[in-house]
């Protein structure tokens, strides 16, 4: 299964002021940082274990979700129309790093520690996503 990279909205903000603080070091760079690093299952383990629910999982082949999104975006020959038909499911094979589109901790490299960012945890994002859910 595909991993996943999360970044939460503090950290995000915490890495835009390490870059703006660091102008020599970052000028003209792509910097990419993450608050933590999982699976989908390892993700789907913490929501139900932290809310007490039990998910539905469906299983389906990347290739195929690839294929329906390629035909459904090649059926709107209008400039402009290809996403009104399988932008949805392009959208959800990047989400799912589809052919490594988010693998840029292993083949860009993370600039976490250069920016002095800590890493995160999953399950405190968990609990915190449920608990705005709850709110």
């Amino acid at each position: 299964m595909p991993g996943v990279l999360g970044r939460n909205l503090p950290e995000k903000s915490r890495a835009v002021v390490a870059i703006l603080e660091r102008p020599e070091e970052t000028a003209n760079e792509h910097v990419y940082v993450n608050s933590f690093a999982t699976t989908q299952n390892k993700m789907l383990k913490a929501f139900e274990e932290l809310s007490g629910d039990k998910f539905k999982v469906t299983h389906a082949k990347m290739e195929d979700c690839s294929k329906a999104a390629h035909e459904k975006m090649r059926s709107v020959p209008a400039k402009g129309a290809v996403w009104l038909r399988g932008g949805f499911e392009a959208t959800v094979l990047i989400m799912l790093d589809h052919r490594g589109f988010w693998e840029y901790s292993k083949t860009k490299g993370l600039w976490n520690e250069r920016l002095g960012l800590s890493k995160e945890n999953l399950e405190d994002t968990v609990r915190s996503v449920l608990a705005k859910a709850a709110a």
